[in-house]
């Protein structure tokens, strides 16, 4: 997903309007209009955000910047065979089945 469309969605679950998310964010309505759509002024370039504006959206909103990277990915969230190469599927399975219940919670 790209980056435009996870600060649009954060802005959303917090129920604001892009003024009332610029207050929030201390970014002016216009530049997230731009980083939510990823165009620059006139619509037609990408527009290239810099990491520190996007941890500060994500600091002054109180969204996880990690959760953020791993879903614009921009990082990858760890598989646990790449972690812990001799577990076989069924116990990753465990693992993952573990994991989830957790968070359901």
């Amino acid at each position: 997903m790209g980056y435009g469309k996870i600060v649009n969605k954060i802005r959303k679950e917090k129920g604001m309007n892009l003024r009332e998310f610029g207050k929030l964010t201390e970014f002016s309505f216009s530049n997230l209009a731009k980083i939510e759509k990823e165009k620059s002024s006139y619509g037609k370039e990408k527009l290239d955000v810099s990491i520190g504006t996007l941890k500060q959206i994500c600091d002054k909103s109180e969204y996880s910047f990690r959760k953020f990277l791993e879903e614009a990915d921009y990082i990858k969230k760890p598989d646990l065979q790449d972690v812990f190469p001799e577990l076989n599927e069924e116990q990753v399975k465990a693992i993952n089945d573990f994991i989830q219940s957790l968070i359901a919670k």
